[in-house]
């Protein structure tokens, strides 16, 4: 029983607060954390992001409409993805700059990253794979299936690392006795 360690009082989780809070850079009532945009996760968010709008815009510049008519929802389902891959990414990323996440406890944030990084990994598998075989032999769709071959990689290796980062975290709350029964502490 000695070498347990007792579970962080209020104050001390106050003071955790605080000194995560002195890393944040404030601009104005803006705090962003510019650790994260340096972390593996900032990066690889921020490649997404370049990637799905490098292959939305490839695949929306080319296409005749012999092509479009024979398969428009090959294409369609291509848009569909890079665009909404972009638009979540740059919402993860914009929650993650601001903390948001520190924020708010009562989201599950790392098993949604999970699912999400596998969402988006099947979509860009199969609508790379779509896009590959239906390019009509014009460069702006092999292009596009390039790039989201490459979105599908990174995606791959987020998922991956959130699984890793998921299960440190479990195992360091199981560390913490009665982790479970403390109130989340949500600061605004």
């Amino acid at each position: 029983m000695a070498d347990m360690a007792a579970p962080p009082s209020y104050e001390e989780s106050m003071i955790e607060q605080q000194e995560k809070e002195k890393k944040l850079v404030s601009f104005g009532p803006i705090k962003l954390d510019i650790e994260f945009a340096k972390s593996v996760f900032g990066i690889l968010w921020a490649l997404e992001m370049v990637l799905s709008l490098i292959a939305y815009i490839c695949v929306e510049s080319s296409g005749t409409f012999v092509c479009v008519y024979l398969y428009g929802a090959t294409y369609s389902f291509f848009l569909f993805t890079s665009l909404s891959s972009f638009i979540s990414a740059l919402t993860w990323y914009i929650f993650f700059l601001l903390a948001i996440n520190s924020k708010i406890k009562c989201i599950p944030w790392w098993p949604s990253i999970i699912f999400w990084s596998c969402l988006f990994g099947l979509f860009y598998l199969i609508g790379s794979i779509l896009l590959a075989a239906h390019s009509c032999g014009l460069a702006g769709f092999a292009a596009g299936a390039f790039f989201g071959f490459a979105c599908l990689v990174v995606f791959v290796i987020e998922g991956w690392l959130a699984i890793k980062e998921f299960r440190l975290r479990r195992e360091a709350a199981k560390e913490v006795p009665n982790a479970e029964n403390r109130a989340p502490i949500i600061v605004f």
